[in-house]
């Protein structure tokens, strides 16, 4: 049978199938200092211009030439090259010197070279050749993909194990913080020379002005702008608490470490504890000297005046030396004796202590609470998790319409920082998630030890101690009425009213109306205290 007569029925010629002899070439290296220091974009250009008149190609355009960074696919020659490939039909092969010269994003680099597939374009390497239009040649192609990614991962473990040595011994590896500038810059960590620049005196006279004067971020930030450079209060606030400026050194990836650093200190340590503990809301005397902490007034801070809400401060009396706690409020006149107060709050612990026949009771109690806080830990993290693929899709996405046309370049930009953004937030929660207990039997007997002997433990801490345990029993401080002589909670961790409901209602032990109960607050650990023996 004669099939010419239904030629017009044949399927059409798909345009993508259509190669033609016309190509674009793109080159990049990583970092500046490469372009500016060594010949290798004049290398990959020649390779890629030897094999275009080897393979007889016409070269229609020319991309890259610059440093970008192929650890991810935003690159703005990049782009630039992928829109213009979209805007031209025309184009059949992109020329780069090397699959790792394309990216070195794995399975998206994989996916972007595969869309140009469709289009009829094939990402040629000139020096790892191989036959695109062949399923083992994709499979290549895409092996080298996973390869430069790879190669990625190790160089950056081994950037990290190097950087984390260098840190520890002191030696800053990143761009110094606001106010610091390194004269050697380029040469290594162990070689750099970090000092201060202007901007960097301009924050050590903030530490001392706050020092001395217990100022205000907001007065400090006045302060600044009639010294001629204006710092904003938010900005002030993550610049005082960088421990760099007293010479410490500390970074994300050596977490729970601090090390003495060699660069040029802003303050000295005590004067950066002290501006922390400022800001923080610790008392300060008008001399903008610390008040000491004494033994004999661990209250301190936490008890707060019921009549006008003020936290009371200790003093010792110069007349008998007694020491006493005081409301600094005009005309308030709440000021009692220290070993009298003393004496009502080890009556309120014991309150708090759970008898011996209640301990299993509590340590089911304490399991299920750990269990809780397990679960809602793992639960939001793989939150999390979902939330960076789904918004790594939204930025992959955003990059195709934009290099398809679908969208302009100012909605581009706009998405983008706002994805951007987000993937950022997301990262930094994935960076500290909850603690997940690993040895919960081992806590849950270290937190009953604590419950069992809680006054016993208050009275032979130290002063630091006594203020841990203060805290994690009363989150919120607690109030004490003048005219009644009680003390009225703002709000009681969960286990401590757990063992005041066990010890209490359900004891043989009465009501010594020294405390009445407001709420709960919720389950928090008791950490940095170590288990007395009862003595």
């Amino acid at each position: 049978m004669k099939t010419d007569k239904f030629q017009q029925f044949a399927k059409k010629v798909n345009q993508a199938d259509i190669l033609t002899n016309n190509a674009v070439v793109y080159t990049r290296v990583s970092t500046k200092e490469q372009a500016d220091g060594n010949a290798s974009l004049e290398t990959q250009l020649k390779y890629c211009n030897e094999y275009a008149q080897r393979k007889g190609l016409n070269i229609i355009q020319y991309f890259g030439g610059t440093y970008e960074s192929a650890k991810n696919d935003e690159r703005v020659e990049f782009i630039k090259m992928l829109k213009f490939l979209k805007t031209r039909k025309n184009i059949s092969y992109v020329l780069v010197y090397s699959y790792d010269r394309f990216s070195r994003t794995g399975a998206n680099a994989a996916y972007i070279s595969s869309n140009l597939k469709k289009k009829g374009i094939h990402t040629i390497s000139v020096s790892q050749e191989v036959d695109t239009s062949k399923p083992s040649g994709v499979f290549q192609e895409n092996l080298y993909y996973m390869f430069s990614q790879f190669d990625n991962e190790m160089r950056r473990d081994k950037t990290v194990t190097g950087m984390r040595e260098k840190l520890r011994n002191g030696y800053w590896c990143s761009v110094p913080p606001f106010g610091y500038v390194n004269t050697n810059k380029g040469a290594p960590a162990d070689k750099s020379n970090i000092i201060l620049n202007e901007k960097g005196k301009m924050v050590a006279k903030v530490f001392k002005w706050i020092y001395k004067h217990s100022w205000s971020l907001e007065r400090a930030s006045l302060e600044t702008k009639k010294q001629g450079l204006y710092i904003s209060s938010k900005r002030l606030s993550e610049i005082l608490r960088n421990p760099f400026y007293a010479g410490l050194i500390t970074s994300s990836i050596i977490p729970g470490e601090i090390y003495e650093g060699k660069h040029e200190k802003a303050i000295s340590p005590q004067v950066f504890k002290t501006v922390n503990e400022i800001l923080n809301g610790k008392t300060i005397s008008r001399r903008g000297i610390k008040t000491e902490s004494h033994e004999e007034i661990p209250l301190k801070g936490i008890l707060i005046c019921e009549d006008c809400g003020r936290k009371m401060t200790g003093y010792k009396a110069s007349k008998n030396q007694k020491f006493y706690y005081k409301c600094n409020t005009k005309g308030c006149r709440n000021n009692q004796r220290a070993d009298e107060l003393h004496e009502s709050f080890e009556e309120i612990l014991m309150y708090f202590s759970v008898s011996e026949k209640f301990i299993e009771p509590l340590k089911h109690k304490i399991k299920n609470q750990f269990d809780k806080l397990n679960e809602a830990s793992n639960e939001k993290k793989n939150k999390l998790t979902a939330s960076l693929t789904s918004i790594e899709t939204k930025i992959e996405k955003t990059n195709m319409k934009f290099i398809e046309d679908k969208i302009d370049e100012t909605v581009y930009n706009t998405y983008l920082a706002k994805f951007k953004e987000e993937k950022e937030r997301i990262i930094k929660e994935l960076e500290n998630p909850f603690i997940k207990l690993s040895n919960l039997e081992k806590f849950t007997n270290y937190t009953i030890e604590i419950t069992r002997n809680l006054l016993n433990i208050w009275k032979s801490a130290n002063y630091n101690e006594k203020v841990s345990l203060q805290n994690v029993i009363f989150p919120e401080g607690i109030l004490y009425n003048r005219e009644k002589g009680i003390y009225r909670t703002l709000r009681v961790n969960t286990l401590f009213s757990v063992n005041h409901l066990l010890s209490d209602v359900y004891s043989d032990k009465k009501q010594s109306g020294k405390l009445i109960l407001n709420k709960n607050s919720a389950f928090v650990p008791p950490t940095g205290l170590e288990p007395v023996s009862t003595v």
